[in-house]
């Protein structure tokens, strides 16, 4: 299914019709951190809270500073609310949409961050590196940076699990195809 931003956005710069929608290979990654801001403002607010009842048992003669406490926490809130919302979007909607003519990125927002012509894409990077964590080994994984001609905004980057590779090969190809048919 293409979300109607998507939809208009490929109308307006020409694509044909959809190759492949391929989910973002970084989103679990983004979406841990957006989780684990929000678990460090969910902290926040209540002890917050504790604290001023600890205060107000403290010394009864004194009251919380409500005034201070309760806007406090509920930017805190607001901002955890905000940020979960990115970190289901990282997971549900920020993706690729590859096309014969190009692509676009969708950000967690739902918003189109970019939709180029192959044409626009001066070379796509591939190189494997490997983590090595002290407790845990990670998989070597293979980055992708995808540097644009002209005027285009910063390169796009992402990585892959070495042998599991799905959307760097295919935008490869795609840029390859449109390379060949444009000469």
């Amino acid at each position: 299914m293409v979300r109607p931003r998507v939809e208009a956005s490929v109308n307006a710069a020409g694509f044909g019709p959809l190759v492949a929608r391929c989910p973002h290979p970084n989103r679990a990654v983004n979406a841990s951190a957006y989780w684990a801001w929000v678990a460090l403002l969910a902290i926040l607010p209540l002890s917050a809270v504790l604290l001023a009842i600890t205060g107000r048992l403290a010394d009864e003669g004194t009251t919380p500073q409500w005034g201070v406490i309760l806007p406090l926490n509920a930017v805190a809130i607001a901002l955890g609310v905000f940020l979960a919302v990115r970190a289901v979007g990282c997971v549900t909607r920020h993706a690729f949409y590859l096309y014969p003519q190009g692509y676009l990125v969708v950000a967690p927002s739902g918003r189109v961050g970019r939709a180029v012509k192959w044409e626009d894409v001066g070379r796509i990077d591939r190189f494997t590196f490997q983590f090595r964590i002290a407790i845990v080994g990670l998989e070597p994984r293979v980055s992708y940076k995808i540097h644009h001609a002209f005027d285009q905004p910063r390169p796009i980057k992402f990585t892959e699990p070495v042998g599991r590779e799905v959307l760097g090969p295919l935008i490869c190809k795609l840029h390859a195809e449109a390379s060949r048919s444009a000469r």
